[in-house]
């Protein structure tokens, strides 16, 4: 009650759906790509642009630390969003009452209660600023692993944070879905506007590592997180 769900489509932000596509793109259809974890389910929440998470009330907060909590019937919980590194005061997790803290908290929860107790592996975008990560307070959580970007020789793309907190960095995957017709980041006619030659950065890293996770977990079901 009180929340506002989105009509799919009615958002023009193709973010999550070239992430997802990265991650589970379908195999042998005879379109467009394939994803790193083809055989992937997925879901979604649109936590970086619809208004119930945006509104700057106490609800809205709450909303976004259960939506974190939520990922505990999940194997894995692929984030690639973050904050603005250069102002990391209410994301200090040296102060107890940061929202920083009641993140980390709610990824605490994910990793102890998902997967029967094996933890559910929660990935994070390390951010595109050039910048120290761990201004980003949680990220410098243990409970997540954080994702740089490198360029197609391997080497630290000019955009990606770095810091202490990186775990393992990944291609910034270019190609992916986008949605249909005009919206996103595609706006050619026709199937071709489906697709996308133009996403990037830590967002694009990380769907990456998530689809290497959902392979090594097919593989043994049995790791922990």
């Amino acid at each position: 009650p009180g929340v506002l769900y989105p009509t799919p489509g009615e958002d023009d932000d193709g973010h999550g759906t070239s992430v997802a596509g990265i991650i589970a793109s379908e195999a042998g259809n005879g379109i467009g790509g394939v994803g790193v974890a083809w055989g992937a389910t997925l879901t979604g929440v649109n936590i970086l642009s619809h208004p119930s998470f945006r509104d700057g009330s106490a609800f809205a907060d709450e909303l976004f630390l259960a939506s974190i909590r939520h990922a505990a019937n999940f194997d894995i919980m692929s984030n690639s969003w973050g904050y603005d590194a250069y102002f990391p005061e209410f994301l200090n997790r040296a102060d107890a009452g940061s929202f920083g803290t009641q993140i980390e908290a709610a990824f605490g929860h994910v990793v102890q209660n998902g997967r029967d107790g094996l933890g559910t592996l929660v990935v994070k975008a390390a951010g595109n600023d050039a910048i120290n990560s761990n201004g980003e307070g949680f990220s410098g959580s243990r409970f997540i692993i954080d994702v740089a970007a490198v360029d197609p020789a391997g080497q630290v793309t000019y955009y990606s944070n770095y810091g202490t907190n990186i775990l393992v960095s990944a291609g910034a995957a270019e190609v992916s879905t986008d949605l249909m017709g005009l919206p996103g980041y595609g706006n050619a006619i026709g199937s071709a506007g489906d697709y996308t030659v133009d996403f990037g950065g830590t967002s694009a890293a990380t769907p990456v590592v998530s689809g290497v996770i959902a392979l090594m977990l097919e593989a043994n079901e049995n790791l922990g997180w």
